[in-house]
């Protein structure tokens, strides 16, 4: 949510006195005896606390389950390989963690939409991402909004409430694609290690806003373990041999998210 000056004025209580200009600087702020003037007492212990785990209650949100799932794979296209991305996780990962999301969507037969931003500029998905679609549960769009979220997408994604989401770049489309998800109360868990940006710190500041606004923060291998919640998943198996070969591919040299 963005701040403005009508979510500010409801913090007051009372009239505002003549001595204040909400626009300027330049007059003092009331003293305390000035008629009119009238503060909120400071909250006491219990009520931050009662507000503290309000908060995460509404954050917790019910368990993930892969059945329920729908992935997201967000502008993973060539041209990126071009252009440089941040240290902590290459476009090259972020390739890998989106095949192995799509692999792992075709097995447990979830749907899959794949999108491309301006496929005139930044070229066309990875191949080895595309390769590994289960066409009858995929859908590719072509878009010019930031957001994955066009009327298209939408319509498809109508009746999920659950999403997986990787691809780039981590502060604008797939930032954005969160906000919308999230603004509709949907529950989104962004895979972290499949998410980049040309910057660092442009990944860093988007990750933590995210988190701010509710995304569940994750990885590849938690997603989906927690999805499969033991190891007498029938496509347990299946998936754990996905993620090994995932795993054979070197690891990022620094930790993918700075607090």
């Amino acid at each position: 949510m963005r701040l403005s000056l009508k979510h500010a004025q409801a913090f007051l209580v009372g009239p505002v006195p003549a001595t204040v200009s909400l626009a300027g600087r330049k007059s003092p702020l009331p003293h305390r005896n000035t008629p009119g003037w009238c503060a909120l007492p400071p909250p006491s212990n219990r009520c931050r606390r009662t507000t503290k785990t309000a908060i995460k209650s509404s954050l917790r949100g019910p368990r993930l389950q892969l059945e329920s799932a729908a992935f997201l794979i967000c502008d993973v296209q060539d041209k990126f390989a071009q252009l440089p991305s941040a240290q902590q996780v290459s476009y090259d990962q972020v390739v890998s963690v989106a095949r192995s999301l799509v692999r792992i969507a075709a097995v447990a037969k979830r749907p899959v939409v794949v999108t491309e931003q301006y496929p005139k500029v930044f070229l066309h998905t990875a191949p080895s991402v595309t390769d590994a679609l289960d066409e009858e549960k995929s859908l590719r769009v072509s878009k010019m909004t930031f957001s994955m979220m066009v009327p298209e997408v939408r319509d498809y994604l109508a009746d999920f409430q659950t999403f997986i989401l990787c691809g780039l770049e981590t502060h604008v489309c797939v930032l954005q694609t969160a906000l919308d998800l999230l603004a509709e109360e949907k529950t989104v868990y962004l895979v972290v290690d499949g998410v980049t940006s040309q910057r660092d710190y442009d990944r860093d500041i988007a990750l933590r806003r995210l988190e701010a606004e509710g995304a569940h923060l994750t990885t590849l291998e938690s997603v989906v373990f927690e999805s499969l919640k033991d190891a007498t998943h029938p496509l347990f198996k299946r998936v754990s041999g996905i993620l090994k070969e995932h795993r054979s591919r070197p690891a990022p040299e620094r930790p993918s998210v700075r607090l």
